[in-house]
């Protein structure tokens, strides 16, 4: 930093002062007489909340206390609070008592401190309080739910032993009421940990928590006469973790459709019923008792710690080999620690029907008691092989016993043929008689277990062939040591040589026709892949061979194909995907209702059903020649619409009396494209779909569309060519929203977190109709809190169109704003283009500015009349303005918001036409340029101008800008 010169006004004077972002900001200050260097607090009030947000919260409360200007930002940046034992108390200084009644005081004292209730990211209390807190507790929480805190910690166990729970009359009755409050908000709250209080079961106040993606609760007492705790109806909770609570059960009052994680540690239970489709992890510390898991078909992975019986020789293994599989019957790793008891009177155990079908990874950990010697009582471990029939790794783990112990192998047991076991580990392997009875039983059971790698090599004269084992490498990278029989014609491996599992994953890799091919060789590929089918797509391309022409691609002979083709699959696959494309009609129902009816019973995840192949691009197609989809199918009793994720229907018709779309619970991915509609429509009520995410209409001809309930998860809507006369929507994560159709006025309820909107508003039919009165008033009010809005729409440039309409609505969040403007009307006119200087004051937080432009031509002259005063924007950094010389106004308006904008620190003004319409010539280019230059020579924003030529298309890529649609 160099000392000004003298003369030079210090109080204007421009420094470079790069930004913790790495990019230049020019800002002005004051000097003091005191220094000439730049002190910490000339920096921007951005660089310097940047600076207190990496800081931790004692640092950056601490800096709060520098000045009022400190103290002032603090505030404004404050977005966690911390309050423990390390935070309120200075480490080290042992003149200051660590009570609750010091640590009570010194929180109130920083509440105190904020006047203002700034929006939380993160709240913990963590200390060890009790109930005659009350008071003071009860004002934080307050406090915090006025806030609207997100992540949420109120952890009062600091002093309490492990095991201990504690007397229920002492600890503090957390007040879920006060979130439900008028002043309260519980939609904010993700996650909710609370530890060592008290909750009343009589309320429904967890109900609220509508948004909560966590729940811990960790040595919570229960008031009232609870029978079955029943978790709250929060569609996205994603983990719920209990632990050292005194629970008598655990149910849910409906399916939690979003539940992936559960732990459940020493709680006692008596029973559990949760409804929990998508649980992939389940972790369970208690007694022997029976659960139910409904419908956890995706289980992963499960962890069950099994605590010791009261009676003698009470160990759990008729519990495991009973209660496990029929709960666990889909998880694919399974932990199990238990006790076991050895001895010789305990031999038999209980057997079930049900098994472990999916289950790859077990492991055991088993303290032994009783007599080392005994045989029969370690034996019982061996119906384990049974019990997990797709077992691939085992392990044992177990101790107790000795080594002064002598084995002689009995070989009484007959063995169990299992084809899956790979690996075995056992520890502690020589502590126990029965465990080197039970690797023998093992040893002779596992029919391909391995050993090391042996690399694929040439038999010897003399060895058996038909018994040779060899090691071929599978397509996973690891080796697998298999018997295979070879025949006289040849000694070299034959394809179908291969196991099973190997030849399904090479077909899986093949394209839809080729697999169906392979399935034609010989009955044994046709069985593999009516197996391994996962994925069927009726297309012209698939149906029909490319270029052979002797058979007319017409909608018979397509019918005819797909029928032939499903018939080779006698069974029904569980589907991945289901596409029909092609111009099929109403007339074609009864063969189309059959594919359907397919699909539904082997309940496909993706279906697409697209009818529009040759139909051209607006055309809508009359409803009495559309195919009529059949929604009841999904709902009937063989077929299943809880496994369907997306639904794409194209030029079909959907019956609007019907509520069977409701049926589609687990629906992501809705796209209506050329539907029409049956019935007296009125508004397309969207179905009951709590995780539909995205949502596509396209060319149907709508009067309304609305929402009969909040849709939570739903992120994306994109609304084309509907002329749509009324848009209602409650989507309160809304991120992206895409509508092409005339100006109406529209409401996205609770939408504040939609980063990026496109509009394009179709022409009126009155005289000199633009559209930006609806641009001014209308969308501030819907899209408030949009952060990049695109705007396409005609503007009619006339010297008689001046005033325009304004409203208190403000784009409070926008950073980025791009318009296409085709204009039409008088090149010479001014005022019609000024009207668009508005958008300064309509976008306060406005970083970005695109202004694209067709129309006119060169051959006008400019004189800028300075008539506006402009408006101050302090945001404002870059402006990118294209087809920049075809219309008077547009340098009139570029004049003004060079005035305007004060922290400019680009303008870019292409003469060339970015947009679709007439483009000019290079040599009007050139005078556009030249045009340009004159105007602004001379003024003092030649720093902050770059003026395009035909050719610099390098400085628009090196642009921040969005100019990639554009080049």
């Amino acid at each position: 930093m160099a000392k000004q010169k003298e003369g030079v006004d210090k109080r204007t004077a421009r420094k470079m002062i790069r930004s913790t972002e790495g990019c230049a900001k020019s800002i002005t200050f004051e000097r003091n007489n005191k220094s000439d260097a730049v002190q910490l607090h000339d920096l921007p009030n951005d660089i310097l909340g940047s600076i207190l947000s990496r800081l931790t919260f004692r640092e950056s409360s601490q800096m709060g206390l520098v000045s009022h200007t400190w103290r002032r930002l603090w505030r404004s940046c404050c977005r966690k609070l911390v309050f423990t034992g390390a935070t309120m108390f200075q480490p080290g200084n042992r003149s200051i008592k660590h009570t609750r009644t010091n640590f009570a005081m010194r929180v109130n004292s920083f509440l105190r401190q904020l006047r203002t209730h700034p929006t939380l990211n993160k709240f913990v209390i963590k200390f060890g309080l009790r109930r005659k807190h009350t008071r003071h507790v009860n004002r934080w929480i307050r406090f915090c739910s006025v806030s609207r805190a997100r992540h949420i910690t109120i952890n009062f166990t600091p002093g309490v032993k492990d095991f201990v729970m504690g007397p229920a009359n002492s600890k503090y009755i957390f007040p879920l009421n006060v979130f439900s409050g008028p002043e309260g908000s519980s939609t904010h709250v993700r996650t909710l940990h609370l530890g060592y209080v008290c909750l009343d079961t009589t309320s429904s106040d967890f109900m609220i928590f509508a948004n909560l993606k966590k729940l811990t609760l960790h040595k919570i007492s229960f008031l009232g006469d609870l029978q079955c705790l029943m978790l709250p109806e929060c569609n996205s909770l994603e983990c719920l973790s209990i632990s050292f609570c005194s629970l008598p059960g655990l149910s849910t009052c409906q399916p939690l459709q979003r539940l992936r994680c559960v732990r459940l540690h020493y709680c006692y239970l008596k029973k559990i019923e949760l409804e929990a489709p998508n649980l992939t992890s389940f972790d369970l510390t208690n007694q022997p008792i029976p659960f139910v898991l409904g419908g956890p078909l995706k289980l992963m992975e499960a962890n069950i710690k099994l605590l010791a019986k009261d009676s003698p020789y009470g160990d759990n293994l008729d519990y495991i080999y009973t209660e496990l599989p029929a709960a666990l019957s889909h998880v694919h790793k399974l932990s199990i620690t238990s006790d076991l008891f050895i001895y010789d009177q305990l031999q038999g155990f209980s057997k079930t029907s049900a098994r472990f079908i999916n289950l790859r990874h077990l492991t055991m950990y088993l303290p032994l008691y009783g007599e080392p010697k005994s045989i029969s009582g370690i034996l019982r471990l061996a119906y384990l092989l049974e019990l997990a029939p797709a077992l691939e790794e085992l392990e044992l783990h177990v101790n107790g016993g000795g080594v002064d112990v002598g084995w002689a192998l009995r070989r009484h047991m007959l063995p169990y043929s299992h084809n899956r076991l790979k690996r075995v580990l056992i520890s502690g392997a020589s502590v126990w008689d029965g465990l080197m009875e039970l690797a023998y039983y093992i040893l002779r059971s596992a029919n391909r277990l391995e050993n090391k790698p042996v690399p694929m090599g040439k038999q010897k004269e003399g060895v058996d062939k038909r018994t040779a084992r060899k090691m071929i490498r599978s397509t996973e990278g690891c080796a697998k040591s298999i018997t295979f029989e070879r025949n006289n014609k040849s000694d070299d491996v034959q394809l179908h040589d291969l196991p099973n599992d190997i030849l399904g994953s090479i077909l899986s890799r093949l394209t839809f026709r080729e697999s169906s091919q392979m399935g034609l060789v010989s009955h044994t590929w046709r069985s593999l892949w009516r197996s391994c089918c996962r994925k069927l797509v009726f297309t012209s391309a698939t149906m029909f061979q490319p270029g052979n022409r002797s058979i007319k691609h017409t909608r018979t002979n397509f019918a005819m194909r797909v029928n032939s083709f499903l018939r080779q699959l006698r069974t029904h696959p569980t589907l991945n995907k289901f596409v029909i494309k092609f111009g099929l009609r109403r007339k074609h129902t009864r063969h189309v209702n059959r594919w359907i009816r397919f699909c539904s019973v082997s309940r496909a995840r993706h279906i697409t059903i697209n009818f529009t192949p040759g139909v051209k691009d607006l055309f809508m197609g009359p409803a009495n020649s559309k195919y009529i989809f059949p929604l009841n199918l999904f709902s009937g009793p063989e077929g299943s619409s809880t496994h369907v994720r997306t639904l794409h229907l194209g030029y079909v018709c959907l019956d609007t009396t019907s509520s069977d779309f409701m049926i589609f619970a687990n629906l992501k991915k809705l796209t209506l494209h050329k539907i029409s509609f049956l019935g007296d429509l009125q508004c397309l009520m969207l179905p009951e779909c709590n995780s539909l995410e995205c949502l596509s209409i396209s060319f149907c001809s709508l009067p309304g569309l609305s929402t009969c309930q909040p849709l939570q998860r739903l992120r994306c809507v994109r609304l084309h060519y509907c002329y749509l006369k009324k848009i209602e929507l409650e989507a309160p994560n809304l991120t992206s929203f895409d509508l092409t159709n005339q100006p109406i006025p529209f409401v996205l309820g609770g939408s504040l977190n939609v980063m990026e909107a496109n509009i394009k508003l179709l022409a009126k039919d009155s005289p000199y109709g633009d559209n930006l009165d609806y641009i001014y008033t209308e969308l501030p009010a819907a899209l408030s809190h949009v952060h990049k809005l695109s705007i396409t729409s005609g503007l009619f440039v006339y010297d008689q169109l001046q005033g325009f309409s304004k409203t208190s609505a403000r784009f409070i969040n926008l950073r980025h704003l791009t318009m296409y403007l085709p204009l039409y009307g008088e090149p010479k006119s001014i005022s019609g283009i000024l009207r668009l200087a508005y958008l300064l004051e309509l976008a306060p937080a406005l970083e970005e500015l695109e202004l694209h432009v067709n129309g006119g031509g060169v051959d006008v002259g400019w004189a800028l009349r300075r008539n506006m005063l402009p408006y101050s924007h302090n945001r404002l950094k870059r402006v990118l303005i294209s087809g920049a010389t075809v219309w008077e106004g547009l340098m009139e308006l570029a004049y003004y918001i060079l005035r305007s904008a004060n922290r400019l620190e680009s303008m870019v003004l292409d003469p060339k036409i970015r947009i679709g319409g007439p483009q000019l010539d290079g040599w009007m280019i050139d005078i556009g340029r030249e045009t340009i230059k004159n105007i602004f020579e001379g003024e003092e924003f030649q720093s902050i101008i770059t003026i395009l030529s035909l050719t610099d298309i390098s400085i628009l890529k090196g642009l921040k800008l969005r100019t990639h649609v554009l080049l």
